[in-house]
């Protein structure tokens, strides 16, 4: 559109400059001296054409980069807008179910015999506004059992992130041949959060403002019901399968802290500063240049 209205613009003023040098020339001005004229004419006109369309052109491929380029950072904006907003709810979530039991969720319940029963989401269920959905649930069964299955086709809408369209979305995951379970984008820090055992926030001695506690994914999600849910920090981000990472941008990801507050990280993190980011209680000091 642009390079067609730089042509136009053109021929305007082409015509201008003829119908100037037309009004300009003597009566009775021999024909080799218009030739001349005509010619030395004919040939500015050519280059101003030239430069108008070459102007044309690099405009043109100027402005595309940039309306991509504020494209892709609107959507981060609301890509890691909507993280921050749902990881916010998970930690008011968690934090509610310390201050009631006075400790953290563990990272699975277990039976006695070493049977996986069900899932960090489903202890944390009344504390994200789903108390219909625990209810429907039979703790002493498996999350997998007849009882408990449909109940765990229910979507987590309440930390399910929208897009931004203002729609959940929402993945669904293969359990079995025919069966397709919702999953949600999140899973917790496995050291703070280990399987079978309940930690207590006095337990991460090196301090609740730098211990990761939730963090982005963007693989191998599980349905929520199934045990799980649980991933080392110190894989890195956006670099292993079964590390964190975010949908919205391939380089940064957004964490919940212990403390409650929720902060992005670049995957060029220092991998010892972010081994202490991971670890709630051994007792790193950060770098001196950190």
């Amino acid at each position: 559109y642009r390079v067609m209205q730089g042509r136009l613009i053109s021929w305007g003023v082409l015509i201008g400059l003829i119908s100037c040098f037309r009004s300009y020339l003597p009566d009775g001005v021999g024909q080799h001296r218009t030739r001349v004229a005509g010619v030395t004419l004919l040939g500015f006109i050519s280059v101003f054409l030239v430069g108008i369309s070459l102007i044309g052109i690099m405009h043109q491929f100027a402005w595309m980069p940039k309306d991509r380029l504020l494209t892709s950072s609107f959507n981060d904006i609301i890509g890691s807008t909507n993280t921050e907003k749902q990881l916010g709810n998970i930690g008011v979530a968690v934090h509610t179910y310390h201050d009631s039991s006075e400790t953290l969720p563990s990272g699975a319940i277990y039976s006695e015999d070493g049977q996986a029963l069900h899932s960090l989401w489903t202890q944390l269920l009344s504390y994200l506004n789903h108390d219909e959905l625990f209810e429907q649930i039979d703790l002493n069964t498996s999350w997998n059992s007849e009882e408990n299955l449909k109940t765990f086709g229910q979507e987590l809408t309440n930390i399910h992130v929208k897009q931004y369209d203002n729609q959940f979305d929402v993945k669904y995951v293969n359990y079995r041949t025919g069966i397709k379970l919702p999953a949600v984008p999140f899973a917790a820090n496995s050291r703070v959060f280990p399987r079978n055992k309940n930690l207590s926030l006095s337990d991460i001695t090196d301090g609740t403002a730098r211990t990761l506690m939730f963090g982005e994914i963007t693989e191998n999600l599980e349905p929520w019901g199934q045990p799980g849910h649980l991933r080392d920090p110190i894989l890195g981000m956006n670099k292993h399968p079964y590390g964190f990472g975010a949908t919205w941008n391939s380089h940064q990801v957004n964490f919940l802290f212990c403390d409650g507050h929720v902060s992005t990280l670049s995957d060029a993190i220092d991998p010892e500063v972010l081994k202490i980011f991971s670890t709630p209680n051994a007792g790193e000091e950060f770098p001196e240049e950190f």
